[in-house]
């Protein structure tokens, strides 16, 4: 995310998600499906500059 100009200094928003779900096995087990979703994640995250959280306690995630 690219900042903006404010009274001649640069300024970064800061925009902050939470996200709830609930896992549901597919064809794939729970490790297979997490591994998929933190390749992915990392992936997106490092080509749109963000951060963020995983936690996951076998039934609920929550990303920040």
């Amino acid at each position: 995310m690219k900042g903006y100009r404010k009274e001649g200094r640069n300024v970064t928003r800061l925009i902050q998600l939470i996200y709830v779900s609930r896992f549901v096995a597919g064809n794939r087990g729970m490790l297979s499906e997490m591994r998929n979703i933190l390749t992915v994640s990392r992936a997106n995250n490092y080509h749109n500059q963000l951060t963020g959280c995983l936690l996951f306690d076998r039934e609920i995630f929550v990303r920040s």
